[in-house]
């Protein structure tokens, strides 16, 4: 099994609503985006699972939109709370629909606000 893990940055104010019984301060991050797609077979010639630029290039398209942004004011955040896990399964959901690649799948998506605090899914379920 191998996996191939790309990354992704954007900077981005958000607040989260209800957050312990009122919306809290409007404040921002420098995120990071890890995403990891994982399969068992490697491309014959080239011998890789995927190729990073196609991946990077997919992942940028849904990251860069949320760049220097307020993410309340940012479909699907505008609806939801904009916290690292709903995010994460965004990033994961968007991946999946947009990436097609026969060799792998989207294993994870990890979201971090800061360098010592992230939420990770797993589109399938799995750890």
């Amino acid at each position: 099994m191998y996996d191939v893990i790309v990354s992704a940055h954007f900077s981005a104010a958000h607040a989260l609503r209800d957050y312990h019984g009122s919306t809290e301060p409007l404040h921002g991050h420098n995120f990071r985006v890890d995403v990891v797609v994982r399969g068992a077979a490697l491309e014959n010639k080239v011998k890789y699972l995927v190729d990073f630029v196609g991946l990077q290039r997919a992942l940028g398209e849904i990251v860069n939109p949320m760049d220097h942004t307020n993410l309340n004011d940012v479909p699907p955040f505008d609806l939801e709370n904009p916290s690292a896990e709903n995010i994460a399964h965004h990033i994961a959901g968007r991946l999946q629909a947009q990436w097609k690649e026969p060799r792998a799948r989207v294993y994870s998506v990890t979201v971090w606000e800061t360098s010592d605090t992230a939420a990770r899914f797993y589109p399938e379920g799995e750890r």
